[in-house]
């Protein structure tokens, strides 16, 4: 046939040719647009199970919308019954041709691979497999975008000439196990494959398998470790256990796509005229004393030196919740380092004798494990935040920073009393349990703190956190909030900087449903807060809820960029890209949220719900199965949602019913998300009224998220075509 016209397509010239069928630039005259049009082997359209084939999953692609997957305007045939695909044309040069100039850096390579897997789960999530993900289906276009081609083209194009079916197709140097013993299934799981088969190409420029022909290579898939790279790279070391992940043979335990996201290592900052911060872990301060307070005054010394550290705009420091994890590590420094993304670590030790101190730390960079500054200090108790404060100029100076004349003025601080900074550091820890029980020994601890310090605004602040606590949990009624917003004002008028106060305000605006005035002061309290995670992962929850996505997600990042080791940072970063339909990002970020805190009960109540019609759930309840067996119970408010989300989405309606006692069902009222949250498990259950009346309640009180009830919450999917739906959806693209 004539190459000059295709279908209605103009030819202006061939782009390349292979086994998968030559490809042509192209023009549409009828939209005016330059296009790629694959011109499929012949073959293809001879054999008439693998031309339906082709037609059914290309069509299927062509209804794929995601960022990292290439369009597919059209699939047809040709006057002379040829089959092409019309698709869009980029710019730039695929993954094959940019390897054919070396391996790539660790950010380039870690950029690339996670696009890919953005685009293959959304595939995944439809039904759809690639099977032949390799470089030259990967297209880097100029704008630094990953587009994978050829969806729904592979499976059908490969014909054996001695049967009238057709093979799995794919390239042999990227088919997993199965895919070479030609399985009667292939998912998802050889597509991760593939792509284990292209990191370890990127960061090496080598093969994982080296054969001469596909018998030998077939052998060394199915029983070889992948070969040693002939240089050892550092990119390839940071990479090697998820490439090892991805290319476990057994395709039940091979590493899936979104665990894959949720550990690989972030990309770097691109670089800017503003340079990227230096960055440091303070770890736990080891106690060398033997009485009981001793460990708590470690852990307050480390807090005051992560907080003095922090003020530094040209440092960024991991926070305190993260720090914890390692109280007990075995690890190295440098693998505590690669985990929290840090360059430096701070050691040290406390021993306390009486009232008399001896403090002991060294700054190390964990990159070569250099020590870059070591020093004792001694003194009394009297003297102790003297002496954090100069183990913190010391660290300061050993890393070349300094604060800024606004940062000065935020770093003075009123001093507190130790004993009763010590109280504060364990009340903190029972407000974040999300049980009343918490909360309640929570406000006796900073009680106590207050009688040995006097009003301050910090333990004021965490007061007035713990009593709006307690509300958030339904362990008390909304009057309560009154309390909670008295104390505040309190920390307020002693301190008119404090963030935690500012932002205990703003949370109990929302609960009210005064959306306005939790905007305002949440913004105030971002504005102020610097490094705060807490009043970051708010802000996050907050502004997915309520109509600003791209600040959510900018908050949530930062959030989990100082807190890795949170897990509720990670649920409130999740929530933030399933407003958007950001399905992969959302679901990468849940099971890192599950990996890190497993028994979080915030995680456990609403990770299920982000995730539903995003993946398996099962592989998920077996983990959180795991991690309850030898524990205690989870009690309270929060525990109930956790057994009642789990009922609804394993579609256990009886058991659901019989938890939605009349407290809980009251506390589904309380405050935008818990009404969202009653909505999407009524209509889990079929309770459709009910779902209706809780949406609309949320709406009242201030849901802005309209895509994701519109069109990406899977759970509410149900009440879209009921009466009534449309006007709740109307009241919520107003507020």
């Amino acid at each position: 046939m004539s190459v000059h016209r295709i279908g209605r397509f103009v030819v202006r010239g061939e782009l390349g040719a292979g086994g998968m069928g030559v490809v042509y630039r192209a023009e549409d005259p009828a939209l005016g647009r330059a296009v790629a049009l694959k011109l499929l082997p012949p073959a293809t359209a001879r054999n008439a199970q693998a031309r339906e084939q082709l037609l059914f999953e290309a069509r299927a692609a062509a209804t794929l919308d995601h960022p990292n997957i290439c369009t597919i305007y059209e699939v047809g045939e040709a006057s002379d019954g040829e089959l092409y695909v019309a698709m869009a044309l980029y710019e730039g040069q695929t993954l094959e041709r940019r390897l054919d100039h070396g391996r790539v850096t660790l950010a380039e390579a870690t950029d690339i691979a996670i696009q890919i897997a953005q685009g293959l789960m959304a595939a995944h999530e439809v039904g759809l497999v690639h099977r032949d993900v390799k470089p030259s289906n990967v297209m880097l276009t100029r704008g630094g975008l990953v587009k994978i081609l050829d969806f729904g083209i592979a499976c059908a194009v490969a014909v054996d000439p001695d049967e009238t079916g057709y093979l799995v197709a794919g390239t042999p140097r990227y088919m997993a196990p199965e895919q070479l013993t030609h399985a009667p299934m292939i998912d998802g799981g050889a597509d991760a494959w593939a792509l284990g088969v292209i990191l370890y190409e990127m960061t090496t420029g080598d093969r994982p398998f080296h054969a001469t022909d596909t018998t030998s290579l077939t052998h060394a898939v199915l029983f070889d470790s992948p070969a040693a790279p002939g240089t050892d790279t550092p990119e390839f070391r940071r990479v090697k256990p998820l490439v090892d992940g991805l290319l476990t043979k057994d395709r039940t335990r091979r590493l899936t796509l979104a665990e894959f996201l949720a550990r690989a290592p972030r990309p770097a900052v691109p670089a800017t005229d503003t340079p990227r911060p230096k960055s440091l872990a303070v770890l736990p301060f080891r106690s060398l004393g033997h009485e009981p307070d001793d460990a708590a005054f470690a852990d307050g010394l480390t807090a005051e030196i992560i907080t003095d550290l922090s003020k530094h705009s040209g440092l960024r420091v991991t926070s305190w919740t993260s720090a914890m994890h390692y109280r007990r590590s075995e690890l190295k420094l440098h693998d505590i380092a690669r985990e929290l993304d840090v360059h430096y670590v701070l050691e040290g030790t406390l021993r306390r004798a009486g009232r008399a101190l001896r403090i002991t730390a060294h700054l190390a960079d964990a990159t070569n494990d250099a020590e870059i500054w070591a020093d004792k200090y001694s003194g009394t108790l009297d003297d102790v935040f003297d002496m954090q404060e100069r183990v913190s100029g010391a660290i300061a100076d050993g890393l070349s920073v300094r604060l800024g004349t606004a940062e000065i003025a935020a770093a003075a601080r009123p001093r507190i009393n130790p004993e009763a900074y010590d109280l504060y550091l364990r009340a903190r820890g029972e407000i974040w349990s999300f049980t009343g029980d918490g909360t309640d020994r929570a406000i006796a601890l900073i009680d106590q703190a207050l009688a040995l310090a006097g009003p301050n605004a910090l333990l004021l602040a965490a007061r007035a956190t713990a009593l709006w606590q307690r509300v958030n949990t339904g362990a008390a009624d909304l009057m309560d909030l009154k309390d909670a917003a008295d104390t505040a004002a309190q920390a307020l008028a002693l301190d008119a900087t404090s963030v935690p106060a500012m932002r205990v305000l703003a949370l109990i605006a929302a609960i009210r449903g005064e959306t306005a005035t939790a905007r305002a002061i949440l913004t105030r309290a971002l504005n102020a807060a610097g490094p705060d995670p807490e009043t970051l992962s708010s802000g996050c929850v907050f502004f997915a809820l309520t109509g600003d996505p791209d600040r959510a997600i900018a908050l949530g990042r930062r959030a989990t960029d100082i807190d890795p080791l949170y897990g509720f940072h990670w649920t409130a970063l999740a929530l933030a890209f399933a407003t958007v339909g950001r399905d992969a990002e959302a679901t990468a970020a849940m099971l890192r949220a599950f990996e890190i805190g497993p028994r979080d009960l915030p995680t456990r109540a609403i990770g299920p719900l982000i995730l539903y019609g995003r993946g398996d759930l099962a592989p998920v309840f077996e983990r959180l199965a795991r991690a309850d067996a030898d524990a205690s119970p989870m009690t309270g408010t929060y525990a109930r949602m956790v057994q009642l989300t789990h009922a609804a989405v394993t579609g256990d309606r009886a058991r659901a019913l019989g938890l939605l006692t009349p407290d809980v069902e009251r506390f589904i009222t309380m405050g935008l998300h818990n009404a969202l949250y009653g909505a999407e498990i009524f209509t889990l259950i079929g309770e459709t009224e009910r779902a209706l009346a809780s949406l609309a309640r949320s709406a009242q009180l201030g849901l802005g998220c309209t895509a994701l009830v519109a069109t990406h919450s899977r759970t509410l999917a149900p009440l879209r075509a009921e009466p009534g739906f449309g006007d709740i959806l109307r009241s919520i693209a107003a507020n």
